[in-house]
């Protein structure tokens, strides 16, 4: 069980790194994006012993969650940049649009942390205990592809050397 929750715990971590792919490759980001979903949706259904109709039903769910949180990260990521740039040493910050972006990233985070809660209300076909055990796969797939994106890359290294 350990073996195949790391195996698709490593198959999100790729997730996380679409995006910078997607631009280069877009149709093969989501070619990749779809065999991972569907490996995890496998997982999750064998974990689960959900019934064949449970799986549909939590794919359709899921699918609906992930592209509404799709936008959720762009919007996070569009608000981080800015407020980076912001923050850059050596130039002076405007405070009021400091405020205005933290204010906003917070607000985002609540935000996504209450899609997640939505999402397992509108899963009430399963059983408590398999909306719990799904909270926690979940939850560890997250962690791991939060760390393996504040892991350093090694071609980010390159593209700086290079400049």
């Amino acid at each position: 069980m350990r073996r195949i929750i790391l195996l698709v715990l490593l198959g999100w971590v790729c997730v996380g790194r679409l995006n910078a792919q997607a631009e280069a490759d877009p149709q093969r980001a989501d070619s990749l994006r779809v065999r991972i979903q569907e490996r995890f949706a496998r997982v999750v259904q064998e974990q689960l012993g959900l019934t064949d109709d449970q799986a549909a039903k939590m794919r359709t769910t899921a699918l609906s969650w992930f592209s509404k949180r799709r936008n959720l990260d762009a919007e996070e990521r569009r608000l981080r940049g800015a407020l980076a740039a912001q923050m850059r040493p050596g130039v002076s910050a405007d405070q009021d649009s400091v405020a205005t972006l933290t204010d906003a990233l917070l607000t985002l985070q609540i935000t996504q942390v209450q899609s997640y809660r939505d999402e397992l209300k509108e899963m009430s076909y399963l059983t408590p205990v398999q909306r719990a055990q799904f909270f926690i796969l979940r939850d560890r797939l997250l962690k791991r592809i939060e760390e393996a994106r504040d892991e350093p890359r090694p071609e980010r290294g390159r593209l700086r050397q290079r400049r």
